[in-house]
């Protein structure tokens, strides 16, 4: 008799597809590093720095998160990724940006003397060395329609949008829902499913963080 071949199985595609998705880039393990972000030499280049891949991390989270039309003014504008206080990334952030894009925009990178010239910004990523002035920087924020990312102590507590926090080598988030939801800042499931919720407009956190 002969030999029915081999039946492919059936969730082959889709569970594939499922295994991409739960890993999809915010597993965030430094030796992982080469197959969670498709950034280009990012293997070669970033291995074991901390602040290497965080880099990373600032340009993937515009891929999870949808601005209003408003904060572009035409459909090629770039996205503007800005720094404030004092820059713990080196040339990480030019050479990510470099030659890279997100939803079709380019990226440009700004290092601001203050927030006031946030002006045109998309993403501020707030250093530690502002913490005594984060109230007064995050107030003079509000209404600009900028996702906020910090890594000081309480930072989503106190307004920030985005909380990175190293632990065991992986990074971990805490997103404030509600200030992003004020800003008109739609974040995707993708990332709201890995990440601690505080400040939910409308969905409740559960023990593990999970957004449901």
């Amino acid at each position: 008799m002969a030999e029915h071949p081999a039946r492919k199985p059936a969730c082959r595609r889709s569970c594939a597809y499922a295994l991409a998705h739960q890993h999809l880039a915010f597993t965030l393990v430094l030796l992982a590093a080469a197959a969670l972000f498709p950034w280009r030499g990012l293997a070669q280049d970033y291995e074991s720095s901390e602040y290497d891949l965080k880099a990373a991390i600032l340009f993937n989270l515009v891929k999870f998160v949808e601005w209003p039309p408003t904060s572009y003014p035409d459909a090629r504008a770039p996205t503007v990724v800005c720094t404030l206080g004092k820059e713990p990334f080196g040339p990480a952030l030019d050479r990510f940006a470099s030659g890279n894009s997100a939803s079709g925009r380019r990226f440009v990178v700004r290092r601001l003397r203050d927030e006031e010239d946030s002006h045109g910004c998309h993403l501020v990523y707030i250093s530690s060395s502002e913490r005594k002035l984060l109230p007064e920087i995050l107030k003079s924020l509000e209404g600009s329609h900028v996702l906020t990312v910090g890594e000081t102590e309480q930072f989503a507590v106190h307004g920030g949008m985005v909380q990175l926090t190293m632990e065991n080598k992986q990074v971990h988030f805490t997103i404030n829902l509600g200030v992003a939801s004020r800003e008109e800042l739609r974040i995707r499931s993708g990332l709201l499913a890995l990440s601690k919720i505080i400040g939910s407009a409308g969905i409740a956190p559960t023990e593990s963080g999970l957004a449901r």
